[in-house]
């Protein structure tokens, strides 16, 4: 048979190219599905350690280091919608300036932003006070606060429809009016303080929230003073959890993450666990032992809800899931 070199030639040409493009989308889909560190050594610089374009495609994104008010600006500017964002590992610095969360395009006086301190408006959709047609943006879908915040500022989270959970942590002991006002879709608190944090000076904290299906996970015998606390009692769902280790219950995250899921979630443990999923009639689906923070893959299942078992050495838990 007789072929002509010069087709032949340009038929393997195209076929590498098309392969190299091939190539390139799987490599692009492998990165963009890894989680992505980053460390900020001075407050006011996270667009120096990640660039905009990247902060609007990553989906899930551990800081540390230390913020401020700008740093928190433009996050909400930025982050993609439906991100995981771990801030645990983040020390939040005092600043004052016309940079920050809370300036209107107006201002003219530098606003002072306290260290500790979720700041005011940090990821609110709609910031009341702004000129007309001032663009915001939708948030993560789970927020991990940082370990050292003292405070959540008045509508830090305000009107932010896609968060579906949140963690904060023991050492937050004030939390400002309508924080989490217009949250209509969030579905899990983690709150770790042993004793329900005072909001008689803080209305409407939860104003818009689900609170007949959304779940409030507290310590370990705290629930009772949860249920007749200001504001807090209006959960329907309250839940003790376990410590997850040895150490104090300060030091807690969530177990299970994110929640609701889509394609997977996260089992927050140390070394071997055995987990089991069973459907809401109590029938098995799904057992298997996993080392670490694993991932599990939920795309077989049907949506619904499920009840996740976690065991090993150190804990023995349920959770209840949902799978969209």
């Amino acid at each position: 048979m007789h072929y002509d070199r010069s087709l032949l030639i340009l038929k393997i040409t195209v076929m590498k190219k098309q392969l190299l493009f091939i190539l390139g989308l799987f490599i692009s889909m492998i990165s963009e599905a890894q989680d992505t560190i980053i460390y900020v050594s001075s407050p006011g610089t996270l667009l120096t350690e990640i660039n905009p374009q990247k902060l609007l495609s990553v989906k899930n994104l551990t800081i540390n280091g230390t913020l401020d008010a700008r740093d928190f600006n433009q996050l909400d500017q930025f982050l993609a919608k439906d991100s995981v964002l771990n801030l645990s590992g983040v020390s939040i610095a005092a600043y004052t300036g016309l940079n920050g969360t809370a300036d209107s395009l107006n201002q003219v006086n530098p606003i002072t932003y306290e260290a500790n301190r979720i700041p005011d408006y940090a990821f609110c959709v709609t910031l009341y006070g702004m000129p007309a047609g001032t663009t915001f943006y939708p948030s993560s879908r789970l927020i991990i606060l940082p370990e050292s915040t003292t405070a959540i500022g008045k509508y830090a989270f305000n009107n932010c429809n896609s968060l579906l959970s949140v963690t904060i942590p023991a050492s937050v002991n004030t939390i400002g009016t309508k924080a989490f006002g217009g949250c209509k879709k969030l579905h899990t608190i983690y709150c770790y303080a042993n004793s329900p944090i005072d909001l008689s000076l803080s209305p409407n904290v939860f104003e818009g929230v689900d609170t007949v299906n959304c779940i409030l996970y507290v310590p370990q015998g705290s629930k009772l003073a949860y249920q007749s606390a200001y504001q807090w009692k209006a959960f329907i769902n309250i839940v003790e959890i376990m410590p997850t280790s040895i150490n104090s219950i300060f030091d807690m995250k969530p177990l299970l993450y994110p929640n609701p899921a889509k394609e997977s979630f996260y089992i927050n443990s140390e070394g071997v666990s055995v987990i089991e999923i069973y459907a809401l009639n109590g029938t098995l689906i799904m057992s298997k032992s996993i080392n670490g923070k694993e991932s599990i893959a939920t795309n077989n299942l049907p949506t619904g809800m499920y009840i996740v078992k976690i065991s090993n050495k150190n804990i023995l838990n349920t959770e209840r899931i949902i799978i969209k």
